[in-house]
């Protein structure tokens, strides 16, 4: 660099050997024209600097930011990396590090390109870039270390450098759509910075909306239920942000969102609170291994239909896939495979619901003339399934998830199952749900369907339940228990004239019955009764149906 010629004493001139930390702000000796040598000893006896002291050479740097675009490239490099080199052997040297670190946080320090930054905008090593805002240190500067280190250099970018960022591009547009280069600056942001790096954010993230402008993320929904309608008041995420990227950032989904609307507490809305209590996996598995048979699983729903007055009941072995698309989301969706649905013709009172979710208990022990013979109670479903789901007078949806693996969870709260109250709009929204409970083929307005997804595969691997899958031999197995046992069955019955066992195939649409018995035990003659039982079973029997009829044994 040129400069004026001028006359100074040699304490206040610096050897031009220096000259690069600290010709823009101090005098340099002109040895061109004095024909001297920097390392006459002339010079030193004369006092002409050689060393200058650390605050010489951040003026330097100082002066240098300011100046960057009127200084030739070339020559700005070579300032910064000799003043960098200084300063980084003097911290090795001395160990003193503070008087440092606090002015080269006051300017733009770090030269990138043509232009200095901020050191907080810079990075040692990064994926990614988000130019004008922030910046990979540049690769001739990374030997310095000791620098980078004292002046706070972060090794990556840090949630709170990306923030800061979205948070400026905010307090920039408010309201206003992005221009293209900032937008695209927060994509690779949110994607590279955020997402892919799998950086937790405890504060509400800005995210831009379907215009580009940025919101709050607790402001905005992912759309995952494109076939419904948006309700009132839904503003969308950006197109370009995946689902997986959205839920990272703590961003709802439309499905959730309608989903929540049906989860409060007041008595009038269109869900309540329906969950198992206490250490449920372990408790039901050892409910379980307390009753190794599984064809507990059939006597329990028979006897339960029985209490509940029902008069038929039906097994069906689904074995279809059914649609993974309008469900209640992707944990949902492993459930919408082969399931054994049970469906009895008597609706569930709410004393029901709130019985079924007691462990060890019932709802039976407190009412008369329920028989409550099989103690296992509804808990033996455990044998076949994970989740097992109810749905009763085509109203009422429960579930029970003890795993805590199927329900998306909607809040901060701890559910082992839920309860929905199911509007028109709730079956249209989430129809392959509905379709799994065999609207098609049974009056779920007059009755209840039970439905057991089989424990199959990965889902048994890791349940907390049992880890025992269920096989299409133990489900035909299952189903041949009927016709093999029909009199362990009716001895204790007294509402059900039919229980019947159908088969749905993976490529049929129809109800393959494979097993039909009828029965009217208060009608049925001696005779008939005496062909179809044993005789102390018979005996039994006929002491029941004397007593019903008010007549002496």
């Amino acid at each position: 660099m040129e400069g004026n010629v001028t006359l100074k004493k040699p304490t206040d001139v610096f050897s031009d050997k220096c000259s690069l930390l600290v010709n823009m702000t101090q005098p340099v000796l002109d040895n061109s024209n004095l024909k001297i040598h920097h390392s006459d000893p002339v010079l030193q006896i004369l006092g002409v600097n050689s060393t200058p002291k650390t605050e010489v050479v951040l003026q330097q740097l100082h002066e240098g930011s300011k100046q960057a675009h009127s200084i030739d490239r070339a020559m700005l490099y070579k300032i910064a990396f000799e003043c960098y080199k200084c300063l980084d052997k003097w911290i090795w040297d001395s160990g003193n590090t503070s008087s440092i670190s606090q002015q080269a946080n006051s300017f733009p320090f770090i030269l990138i390109g043509d232009t200095f930054v901020n050191v907080d905008r810079v990075a040692e090593n990064g994926q990614f870039e988000a130019k004008p805002y922030l910046h990979v240190l540049p690769a001739a500067f990374t030997s310095f270390r000791n620098l980078w280190t004292c002046i706070g250099v972060e090794k990556q970018f840090t949630a709170t450098q990306l923030l800061t960022v979205l948070q400026e591009l905010k307090a920039q547009h408010g309201n206003q759509p992005l221009p293209k280069s900032d937008l695209s600056v927060v994509f690779t942001i949110l994607n590279k910075g955020i997402f892919e790096a799998k950086v937790k954010i405890m504060h509400d993230c800005l995210i831009p909306n379907e215009h580009g402008v940025l919101h709050f993320a607790s402001e905005l929904f992912y759309n995952d239920s494109p076939w419904k309608p948006l309700t009132s008041g839904v503003t969308l995420c950006h197109e370009n942000i995946p689902r997986a990227m959205a839920r990272h950032l703590g961003i709802k989904t439309t499905r959730h969102h309608s989903l929540e609307t049906h989860i409060v507490d007041d008595p009038s809305p269109l869900a309540f609170d329906f969950e198992q209590r206490e250490e449920l996996t372990v408790r039901i598995k050892n409910i379980i291994s307390a009753y190794p048979s599984k064809k507990d699983i059939l006597k329990e729903l028979i006897q339960n239909a029985d209490d509940a007055e029902a008069t038929e009941i039906h097994f069906i072995w689904d074995k279809r896939q059914h649609g993974k698309v309008k469900t209640f989301g992707k944990k949902w969706n492993i459930l919408q495979g082969p399931a054994l649905c049970v469906f009895n013709n008597k609706v569930f009172s709410d004393a029901d619901i709130k019985g079924i979710q007691q462990l060890g208990e019932g709802g039976k022990h407190n009412t008369p003339g329920k028989i409550g013979k099989y103690g296992v109670g509804f808990n033996s479903v455990y044998h076949l399934t994970d989740c097992p789901s109810i749905l009763t007078g085509d109203e009422v949806l429960c579930i029970s998830d003890p795993n805590q693996k199927y329900n998306e969870k909607h809040s901060n709260n701890e559910r082992y199952g839920i309860g929905y109250k199911l509007a028109d709009t709730f079956k249209e929204m989430y129809v392959d749900v509905y379709k799994s409970f065999l609207p098609d083929k049974f009056s779920l307005k007059e009755g209840t369907m039970f439905r057991l997804p089989l424990r199959m595969g990965t889902n048994a691997n890791t349940s907390k339940i049992s880890q025992q899958g269920v096989t299409d031999r133990d489900m035909k197995k299952l189903c041949s228990a009927l016709s093999e046992d029909p009199e362990g069955l009716i001895l204790f019955l007294k509402n059900i004239c039919k229980i019947k066992v159908h088969e749905i195939s993976e490529d049929s649409r129809g109800l393959k019955t494979i097993f039909e018995g009828k029965l009217d035990c208060q009608y049925m003659s001696m005779e008939t009764l005496r062909l179809i039982l044993p005789g102390e079973a018979f005996g039994k029997k006929m002491g029941r149906v004397r007593n019903q009829a008010g007549m002496s044994l």
